[in-house]
């Protein structure tokens, strides 16, 4: 707070319980990831499954399960999605863009615990597929972190708790959320319901008597306006993704035009400031080399 302004700040846990809350998040996922990962997981109430980007390909295996949704919980840059294939066969495709698997990258709130605007879109299809008797498959580039984060968000908010959904991951998914920073906003998440219950603001019924969270109802946003300065910046940058194999992707800006150099010098800066350095221990990119790949103009 400074001056007269004053921002609304989310409660959190005391350091004792969020380091116990942490600790058993951990016990319970985080796994060794198993490679082969031949099938996406159904977790709890039936209704939910995650997965990586080839379950969400696999069309054949999506209809004979029920699945009548799936939410890109990546970025825009997977491709070869069949998006129009899925489409005939009946199945929902939406996508939220989630442009990192960062532990700094609010994919649930932001520092103030307004809700993002992925979980309020991913809130809104899990709902209407909910009462349509289908089923939603959350996926991402490995099914591991962005999926897993707003699967069991999604679930928190109609009532799920966060232990039970951990349990269902644990035998079902063992190896989600890795990224600690998805595991620190899940148990934000938790606080926030919580306070939403202590007020009495919280919860409105619907017909099959489960608790439905208000936190995450989509709500639009305001215009974005930029100055001209701020609009000349923007223009002179591209947005490139980053993959970092096994780990994650990112989504950078880099300047226009640059040399091969530049470009390595600039996603190397980047890992290390928003990702490397926020392990324990903090660790930088001992050696790197840059493949760079066009996908064409992708639609999502």
């Amino acid at each position: 707070m400074s001056g007269n302004t004053s921002k609304k700040r989310m409660t959190t846990p005391t350091v004792d319980i969020r380091t116990k809350r942490f600790s058993m998040v951990g016990k319970k996922i985080q796994r060794t990831p198993d490679f082969s990962d031949p099938e996406p997981a159904l977790v709890e109430g039936g209704r939910v499954m995650i997965g990586n980007m080839h379950h969400a390909a696999n069309i054949d295996y999506l209809v004979e399960n029920g699945v009548t949704a799936v939410l890109n919980c990546a970025s825009g840059g997977i491709s070869r999605l069949p998006v129009d294939e899925l489409k005939e066969r009946g199945i929902r495709y939406a996508f939220t863009n989630v442009r990192q698997d960062s532990y700094t990258y609010p994919i649930l709130h932001d520092d103030e615990g307004n809700p993002s605007k992925h979980l309020q879109i991913a809130k809104l299809l899990y709902d209407d597929v909910r009462k349509g008797g289908g089923k939603v498959l959350f996926f991402c580039v490995a099914g591991q972190n962005r999926s897993a984060a707003l699967a069991a968000a999604v679930l928190m908010l109609f009532g799920h708790s966060l232990d039970d959904i951990l349990r269902f991951c644990a035998r079902a998914r063992p190896f989600v959320l890795e990224n600690v920073g998805f595991q620190r906003q899940l148990l934000e998440l938790e606080s926030i319901l919580a306070e939403e219950r202590r007020k009495r603001q919280k919860i409105v019924e619907n017909s099959e008597g489960d608790m439905v969270y208000l936190h995450g109802n989509l709500v639009p946003e305001p215009a974005t306006v930029r100055s001209k300065s701020e609009t000349e910046r923007m223009s002179k940058l591209v947005e490139i993704e980053l993959l970092i194999p096994g780990l994650c992707t990112m989504d950078v800006k880099i300047p226009m035009p640059s040399s091969i150099e530049t470009v390595k010098k600039c996603l190397i800066d980047y890992a290390n400031d928003q990702f490397l350095s926020h392990s324990s221990p903090p660790v930088v990119v001992a050696k790197s080399w840059v493949v760079l790949a066009h996908f064409g103009y992708d639609p999502m």
